[in-house]
């Protein structure tokens, strides 16, 4: 029996793309920025839920991770925006793509009509 295999090169020839989610937390780390070619990073949303902790500390990070995905050719998109304050931060960072309740809010599936 032929073995076969599918590699990650290949995924993304036929037009699949990578998004590593929650980064910033449990096992999205930094190191998976170049172990992969992650074509979206999806910024945990503890990051824009607590900006003004720590003396701001959340914002120098977020900031940084956008700088450091855009550097590398990735999108970035951080969940959890919930107020304009929130909103504006992350167009200011120049994050790709806000997500969260303040944009829209979850819908029941019948909203968007039966997938057969």
């Amino acid at each position: 029996m032929q073995s076969f295999e599918i590699t990650e090169r290949d995924l993304h020839a036929l037009g699949f793309k990578f998004w590593m989610d929650d980064f910033g937390s449990g096992y999205s780390s930094l190191n998976g920025l170049y172990e992969y070619d992650f074509d979206l990073i999806k910024i945990d949303m503890k990051f824009v839920q607590h900006l003004d902790d720590n003396n701001g500390a959340n914002r120098k990070l977020m900031r940084s991770l956008v700088t450091v995905a855009k550097e590398m050719d990735i999108l970035s998109l951080t969940e959890g925006v919930e107020t304009e304050e929130q909103y504006a931060f992350v167009k200011q960072i120049g994050c790709d793509k806000p997500q969260g309740f303040l944009l829209a809010k979850p819908r029941p599936m019948d909203d968007f009509g039966r997938i057969l």
